[in-house]
């Protein structure tokens, strides 16, 4: 059998070249389906709704559980490029490398000395005290001649007390880690007891950190072992020997060189020298204590058992007597520590070297820390401080919350902070004192600035420019590379810094080469110079769910492309959610004639991409609401209105804002003027337009001469409606009462349907330029709500109307069901302003359960009151509306697009200015003659498209998205 040149399919596509619509028909009589191209979104929508009116996505198969509008919660991501001017960077040509005589320290660099807590002439005297004993000595003659002369007993005779220091002693050192910054005092006190004792002490050390005990022989002439250097002038004469328990002491004094678990964060080691302190008690011991405190800082359980003295500036060196009590004073006694060292570290956060006596130096520039010596062990052993024996500067991620706090303080102590950071490192070279200047400038307040600040701080710029672009001469690369790296490691979340110094951070990276950039450093800082040989024109697309970057030769569809093409050699992604790191990423396009697309992410998400020329913005837009259709083409993300008649309008996402937040539709009315139809009034011409606002979204605006009638787009949606028993139960009036069963059962009822709504009452100005007169009572304000009309005669004005409105578009009353729908506004309460309804929320009279009115008579001018959530004005009180249909009777069933009777009664809601509060709930409904005319009887309008005449369809674009892996 041969095979035919052409198929079915192939008739298809000819068909279709010349009768699109032709052809779909004929596809499903040869067994075909028609493969939609258009956006498949993901939804929760309880009706059939068309993408570019065309493509059906689906319809909820329960029922939507909230109140609300169920519009298909979907987004798309759009591109926004603009051309910006990169600020040109110096050229690196013309600076001279750094020298390494330059890097050194200054000749007459001088170091200060360590200081001391508590100075030698002021601790010599206490430390000499609390190491003695009283005894009774010889006959004290003078108080024998004072007793004889005044003729008083003499038995016993009185005798001389005497100080003999107390010996044994023995002298504990504790090294905990938190104590280092104090292990020069240390040092200061056990030469203080050699002067005082001579040899005539024991020396033992308590390392907390292993749970050890050490005793410190004196060595022998001969004895030739290593000296701990870290402890030179204290150890120098003594060999360690570990000890296999604590050391039991019979007799004597014990002095504690340590905290006793003041400064730590667990109340264990304070339990710990409780117990050992009263062990040695017991064995006969007098234990006496020196602290790196202040008094109010150790139990009362400790000051008990041990004399202890704080290294304070506070007292006179004497023995604290009282304490913390229990865990509450604890507490507050360790929050006061707290504050003391995160100022201390606040003041530390400008230095990239912070060595236990430059703690000691910031604290005492401080008044508020001059007397918290704990501050400085705290400080040390911060978990926001790092691990080193040598220099603890803030860990990176919590320096930028401290030098924050900095600028904060005041700016002398400011400045002061500076000055000792320079003083206290002159001896460590060029390039960390010069790296603290400008730590310092980017971060202190500009009250803290001056002209020899600023001198300084170009000193250190040009230094440390130098260094990162033109070299040190002999010093080898890759030692400055190392510098680099530890400064970019270092201040890598510092974003203020990398902002206040983009040319020196780039150049500093650039050393580094990492794809890794801070954030705060601007691109133009970051790529090489000049543009390379492999720049290749390229456009941003989505591939999948991920972010590409396609060279312009690969033409994807237009729903894929995401900007348009541009040149480049490397570009700077920068993610809007920030990473914990705070870094953004750089990729390397190196593109050339055969280059392959490259993945820039593996998930679309809201970006920063920069190349030396472009910024472009990638911003999540979200699908409004309101939107009819929503999709990409090459022009961008556009969301098209809901139609008035045969018109729709498109509305382009606008660029994101400065959070990176796109999405909005924001934009301006266009208006169109309709030819008039029919029998209309002479001279009458109709203007509409259709805009979107911030607050509500999409509207449409009817002019009739100088009258405007503004509509919002009330989406399909269910809701329930009726009242609860428990909202009737508040009514008291009995045949008001009973009137109001007509609102129950409450029941569920969904609206297929969308509908144009005005958002105020006709007013008096639209109802006279549409017929050229005006019935209402109250003729004051063109503005007020037109009344006194019946259903009757509004009929007439709707005819009139819809003789002026676009094709396929008529003039309505709303339904019950439609109106208390926008009335609640996806509320559930008795009004959409919640169970009770204020005079400042609607024009009513009286006063019931449900609200006092404000005792004005008549119709307020319309949106004298705040809107509803929606955008609906006046949905409560001022005139009772006219709806369509008759009053139905309510059953628990579950309804569709209900409508009540029609040739009865007809249906009236929202209360009045005439009515009281709970005439005006949501739920409330009433019913006169079609004929009934009176002065609080206004009605709303509505506008309808004709569903058998639909707008023009869109071009379908190729951009298909599922629920797992996005856009294909």
């Amino acid at each position: 059998m041969r095979t035919p040149a052409l198929g079915r399919a192939d008739l298809l596509r000819a068909w279709a070249q010349t009768d699109a619509s032709a052809s779909d028909r004929l596809a499903s009589v040869c067994g075909y389906q028609l493969k939609s191209h258009s956006l498949t979104l993901k939804l929760a929508a309880d009706e059939d709704q068309t993408l570019f009116g065309q493509t059906k996505i689906g319809h909820a198969q329960t029922p939507v559980p909230q109140d609300a509008r169920a519009p298909l919660r979907a987004s798309l991501f759009q591109a926004w490029v603009d051309e910006v001017e990169r600020v040109p960077a110096s050229d690196a040509s013309q600076l001279a490398p750094v020298s390494r005589a330059q890097l050194l320290p200054p000749e007459d660099a001088r170091v200060p000395p360590p200081l001391p807590l508590v100075r030698t002439p002021r601790l010599w005297p206490a430390l000499r005290r609390s190491l003695s004993k009283t005894i009774a000595g010889d006959i004290d003659v003078d108080a024998l001649v004072q007793r004889l002369s005044r003729g008083q007993r003499v038995d016993p005779l009185p005798l001389k007390r005497e100080r003999i220091p107390a010996t044994p002693l023995v002298v504990i050192w504790d090294d905990a880690e938190r104590l280092m910054p104090y292990e020069h005092d240390s040092v200061q006190m056990l030469q203080l007891i050699e002067r005082l004792r001579g040899g005539d002490h024991s020396l033992y050390t308590r390392h907390e950190s292993i749970g050890e005990w050490s005793r410190w022989d004196k060595r022998r002439p001969n004895d030739d072992d290593d000296v701990a250097q870290a402890h030179q002038m204290a150890r120098s004469k003594y060999r360690q020997v570990r000890l296999a328990a604590p050391p039991r002491f019979a007799g004597g004094v014990v002095l504690l060189l340590s905290d006793l678990g003041a400064l730590a964060s667990s109340p264990w080691c304070e339990q710990q020298w409780l117990r050992r302190i009263q062990a040695w008690r017991t064995q006969g011991a007098q234990v006496v204590a020196w602290l790196p405190t202040a008094p109010g800082q150790v139990s009362a359980d400790l000051a008990r058992v041990a004399q202890v003295h704080h290294l304070s500036l506070t007292d006179m060196l004497r023995v604290q007597r009282k304490g913390w009590c229990d865990s509450e004073q604890r507490a507050r006694a360790h929050e006061r520590m707290r504050l003391a060292r995160e100022r201390l570290l606040v003041l530390a956060s400008c230095a990239v070297h912070v060595a236990p006596e430059l703690l000691r130096a910031l604290r005492l520039l401080d008044p508020e820390l001059r007397t918290q010596p704990a501050a400085e062990g705290l400080a040390w052993s911060a978990a926001a401080a790092g691990t080193s024996l040598l220099s603890r500067p803030l860990c990176p991620e919590h320096a930028p919350d401290y030098r924050r706090a900095f600028r904060e303080i005041s700016p002398d102590l400011q400045r002061s902070a500076i000055d000792t950071l320079q003083q206290q490192h002159a001896g460590r070279g060029r390039t960390t004192p010069a790296m603290e200047w400008l730590l310092w400038h980017s971060h202190a307040a500009p009250a803290a600035h001056s002209a020899e600040t600023e001198l300084r701080v170009q000193e250190a710029r040009d230094l440390l420019s130098r260094l990162a672009q033109a070299g040190a001469g002999d010093v080898p690369a890759e030692d400055i590379r190392a510098y680099a790296l530890d400064i970019v490691h270092r201040l890598s979340p510092d974003q203020q810094w990398w902002s206040a110094e983009g040319e020196l951070g780039g150049a500093l990276h650039r050393l580094t080469h990492s794809d890794q950039i801070p954030a705060g450093l601007d691109a133009n800082h970051v790529f090489r110079k000049p543009l390379s040989s492999w720049a290749a024109r390229v456009y941003l697309a989505q591939r999948g769910a991920g972010l590409w970057l396609m060279p312009e030769r690969h033409a994807l569809p237009a729903g894929q492309r995401l900007c348009a093409p541009f040149e480049t050699d490397e570009l700077v992604i920068e993610p809007k959610a920030a990473a914990r790191s705070g870094q953004a990423k750089r990729a390397s396009t190196r593109l050339h004639a055969q280059a392959a697309p490259v993945e820039l992410l593996p998930r679309v998400q809201p970006v920063c991409v920069q190349t030396r020329r472009h910024r472009i913005q990638l911003a999540e837009v979200p699908r409004p609401s309101w939107a009819h259709e929503f999709g990409r083409d090459a022009s961008g993300v556009y969301a098209l209105s809901p139609p008035l008649g045969t018109r729709q309008e498109r509305f382009d996402a606008l660029g994101p804002d400065e959070a990176g937040r796109a999405g909005s539709f924001v934009a301006q009315s266009r208006w169109q003027n309709e030819a008039r139809r029919g029998k209309a009034a002479a001279g009458v011409k109709l203007s509409h337009a259709i805009g979107v606002d911030q607050e509500f979204g999409i509207y449409t605006d009817l002019q009739l001469g100088r009258a405007l009638q503004r509509f919002r787009w009330i989406a399909p949606g269910e809701f329930w409606m009726g009242s609860t028993d428990a909202e009737r139960a508040r009514i008291t009036d009995e045949s008001f009462a009973n009137w109001s069963k007509n609102e129950a059962p409450r029941h569920r009822v969904q609206l297929s349907r969308g509908y144009w709504l005005a958002d105020t009452p006709c007013t008096q100005a639209f109802w006279s330029a549409l017929l050229q007169n005006n019935p209402s009572a109250l003729k004051d304000d063109p503005q007020r709500p037109v009344e006194s009309v019946s259903w009757d005669e509004v009929q007439g004005a709707l005819q009139a109307l819809s003789a002026l409105l676009p094709e396929a578009c008529s003039a309505d009353l709303p339904t019950e069901a439609e109106w208390e729908y926008a009335c609640r506004a996806g509320t559930t309460t008795a009004f959409s302003t919640g169970d009770e309804l204020r005079a400042t929320q609607a024009r009513y009279s009286g006063e019931d359960l449900f609200g006092r009115g404000g005792g004005e008579h008549g119709t307020a001018p319309v949106a004298s009151f705040p809107a509803n959530p929606w955008g609906l004005f006046d949905m409560h009180g001022n005139v009772m509306e006219w709806c369509r249909d008759g009053l139905r009777t309510y059953s628990d069933a579950e309804v569709l697009d209900p409508e009540g009777p029609v040739g009865a009664a007809r249906a009236l809601r929202g209360g009045s200015w005439f009515y009281d509060a709970r005439g005006c709930r949501s739920a409330y409904r009433y019913a006169f003659e079609p004929d009934s005319r009176d002065g609080y009887l206004g009605f709303r309008l509505v506008l309808r498209s004709n569903p058998t005449c639909q707008p023009p369809t869109q071009q379908l674009f190729s951009v298909f998205i599922d629920n797992n892996c996005g856009a294909v």
